[in-house]
């Protein structure tokens, strides 16, 4: 009996890694974006960084470049750099959503309501098959 449900639950966890493996994952790395300052970029246009040159050209401090090639791979993943300057309010959120035509990671924006001037510098790492899009939050 105890075979059995060691069995019954060694199979139960071999079906949950597999599922875990198989859905594409979303990574928001973990940066110090303090010495990257302002930017004039806009947040339903951020940057794909799909290379090491990519990075060099797009992060010129070799400290943080470093710190982001310790968080990925970037044979296996693409990254998604999003900088723009607005409320501190501001938020950006990932949502991966199955659709008929396939996965899509749904990057969705909100403006914030106060008028304080902030930087926002937000990088994700995707599967380098995941499509993504941005969309603005009603209301």
């Amino acid at each position: 009996m105890k075979t059995f449900v060691a069995i019954v639950a060694l199979v139960v966890s071999f079906t949950f890694a597999a599922a875990a493996a198989e859905e594409p994952k979303v990574l928001e790395l973990k940066i110090d974006a303090g010495t990257l300052g302002f930017s004039q970029g806009k947040v339903d246009a951020p940057v794909v960084i799909g290379s090491i040159e990519d990075l060099e050209e797009v992060i010129g401090d070799k400290d943080l470049r470093r710190a982001i090639l310790k968080q990925v791979d970037l044979k296996t993943r693409t990254l998604v750099y999003f900088a723009w300057s607005g409320s501190g309010q501001d938020s950006l959120k990932p949502r991966v959503e199955d659709r008929q035509g396939g996965v899509v990671c749904s990057f969705t924006y909100k403006r914030g309501l106060t008028e304080d001037l902030r930087p926002h510098h937000r990088i994700f790492a995707l599967p380098r098959d995941l499509k993504w899009e941005v969309r603005h939050a009603r209301g």
